[in-house]
């Protein structure tokens, strides 16, 4: 399977243990609301369940200034959305309120047109077996709910968006089906991608083409630096069971199918994680593939064709990987990840990194380390002239607790600081 399409299945199956578990630690669903675990005061918590560890991750990040940001995220115990936003000198969290009747929930990313205008996506849940697509706007003080179109009885996520205006969003992701009783992977769960699209106050679902012979699909990030014109990527598993890179474009009526870079040989199960357009003319995707551990992935948009662009690293370095991209012109552009994780390991080993685009090749750039026994890793970024801000988590080594972990650049190296 495509490791990305993985990821986010993975995302999903996380989400809902989470909650079946935060339940069962109450004790029962009647004592008390769902999520009340982390609100209630400790006293309410019988004795003999043990505290669970802090487990908060930071997806995606948008800055105003280089003191002031917002970040989305989820707090995985419960599950429950998480929110914070940075002032230059400490990040504060900010409750996130969720549609009526659903009490956990998770955000993956949002979009920006100022400090009081932003839009987040990712899924909420009504029970331990049911998801459905989120979308969370902004005020500038708070946030306020809404649920985009889902298929009844499929769980759905949204894990990117962009936004031209604030009654103009375009948002990607999959919905999670079960595939046939016979044939490849037959009965296990799959991903079809999708769409939705903000139109003024209305979400609009449209159908997202995918290759001939897709078993799944999922669509992860978005980019729309133009009035008709977005570029979405993510992953695809044909029925052969190759797993390969899927791009869509929109033309602001209808998505059409764009043929992906051609890989080097020896480059195989690639997927694309997200994708930064300076223009419709000028786009930066990456990603990751497999083939003997992971290695970091790019494509360049011309306008026309897509171009494979090696992704190099100091000597010594293994199993890289690029969440995420932001690209301020079609000779600037920075992508975040993480190098050194076990692919085969449960918990998280690796360390933050990011590497920097000058329009002809990638250059790595200078991350601190962790401490020793911990993790860190970037999931997010997003760039301005003067600076770069990313989101992660960092956390115990071989785990996947912790908190929410910040990074800011002004063009040389980064500056770790720890959020919620």
């Amino acid at each position: 399977m495509g490791r990305t399409i993985a990821r986010t299945l993975a995302a999903l199956a996380v989400a809902v243990a989470g909650l079946t578990a935060s339940v069962a630690a109450s004790g029962a669903a009647s004592a008390a609301p769902a999520g009340s675990a982390h609100t209630a005061p400790a006293h309410t918590v019988p004795a003999h369940i043990a505290a669970q560890p802090t487990a908060n991750e930071l997806e995606g990040i948008w800055c105003a200034s280089i003191k002031g940001c917002i970040a989305v995220g989820s707090d995985r115990n419960g599950p429950s959305p998480l929110s914070e936003t940075w002032n230059g000198s400490a990040w504060k969290k900010v409750g996130v309120k969720l549609p009526a009747k659903l009490s956990h929930g998770r955000l993956f990313d949002l979009s920006c047109l100022s400090g009081r205008d932003c839009v987040a996506v990712g899924m909420a849940f009504a029970s331990p077996v049911s998801a459905h697509a989120l979308a969370e706007t902004w005020t500038g003080s708070g946030w306020k709910p809404a649920l985009p179109p889902a298929p009844a009885g499929q769980a759905t996520v949204l894990t990117g968006i962009s936004c031209r205006s604030a009654r103009s969003c375009v948002a990607v992701g999959s919905d999670t089906v079960k595939l046939p009783l016979s044939g490849p992977g037959a009965g296990s769960p799959g991903a079809a991608a999708l769409s939705d699209l903000l139109v003024g106050t209305t979400w609009v679902r449209k159908p997202v083409p995918v290759p001939k012979g897709t078993l799944i699909s999922q669509l992860n990030k978005v980019s729309c630096p133009a009035a008709g014109f977005c570029m979405a990527v993510g992953g695809i598993e044909a029925v052969s069971g190759a797993g390969t890179a899927l791009v869509d474009v929109w033309n602001g009526k209808a998505w059409s199918l764009l043929k992906p870079a051609k890989l080097p040989a020896g480059v195989t199960d690639a997927s694309l994680n997200a994708v930064s357009c300076a223009s419709a003319t000028h786009c930066v995707a990456v990603g990751f593939a497999g083939g003997g551990g992971l290695s970091a992935i790019s494509e360049v948009w011309n306008g026309k064709t897509w171009s494979y662009a090696k992704v190099s690293w100091p000597k010594g370095v293994k199993n890289t990987l690029l969440l995420d991209v932001a690209c301020l012109s079609a000779s600037h552009c920075i992508a975040v990840g993480s190098t050194g994780n076990n692919p085969n390991a449960e918990g998280l080993s690796g360390r933050t990194a990011a590497t920097l685009w000058n329009g002809k090749a990638w250059s790595a750039m200078s991350v601190p380390a962790p401490a020793k026994g911990r993790f860190s890793l970037f999931n997010g970024v997003d760039c301005h002239k003067a600076f770069c801000a990313a989101a992660g988590q960092t956390g115990p080594r071989g785990t996947t607790n912790g908190i929410g972990l910040a990074g800011f650049t002004t063009g040389g190296s980064w500056k770790l600081v720890a959020a919620k």
